[in-house]
């Protein structure tokens, strides 16, 4: 296409533009909930999701501290059951790093063309962005990397727009 010669850069989001995190998420959380009610959390399955949820829209869907502190609500602090929950999210996180289909040929091409710079601006915190992209098979394609660790900022933000 003529009209990509014009530009210097194209800027893309992660999560939810490359790969489906939505997605992910919700099925990774599934799987701790499942795990965390086998190893003895004394909850029924669509409650401790609800909870669960309602935690991460009062904190943060980026909450490494969120499984804790849903125990600590919920039920008590029992390690054996926290970690049955993290184990079971993050085996089944690592099935859901993926590209959307049509995401890495486009890159490819798009990658071929000379001075033409790709970038991620997103709210995420920069270690997991990074962690996301590696996961994916992206972190080759892209110059510049801005997450929240940079901008201090959550999308939708005028300060993101004029950040790059």
């Amino acid at each position: 296409c003529v009209c990509l010669l014009m530009f210097k850069a194209i800027v893309f989001d992660l999560d939810d533009t490359l790969i489906d995190f939505f997605n992910l998420k919700v099925n990774s959380v599934n799987a701790a909930i499942k795990a965390m009610i086998k190893a003895g959390l004394p909850m029924e399955e669509k409650q401790a999701m609800s909870h669960l949820f309602d935690l991460y829209k009062e904190h943060n869907i980026e909450d490494r501290e969120i499984m804790n502190k849903f125990l600590q609500k919920h039920h008590k602090l029992d390690f054996r059951i926290l970690c049955h929950g993290i184990n079971a999210y993050r085996i089944t996180q690592r099935k859901y790093f993926k590209p959307y289909d049509g995401v890495i040929p486009t890159l490819k091409k798009l990658k071929k063309r000379n001075n033409l710079k790709l970038a991620i601006l997103s709210d995420a915190p920069n270690f997991k962005v990074w962690l996301r992209l590696v996961e994916a098979g992206l972190d080759e394609f892209f110059d510049v990397i801005v997450g929240f660790d940079d901008s201090k900022e959550k999308k939708p933000s005028s300060y993101t727009q004029l950040y790059l």
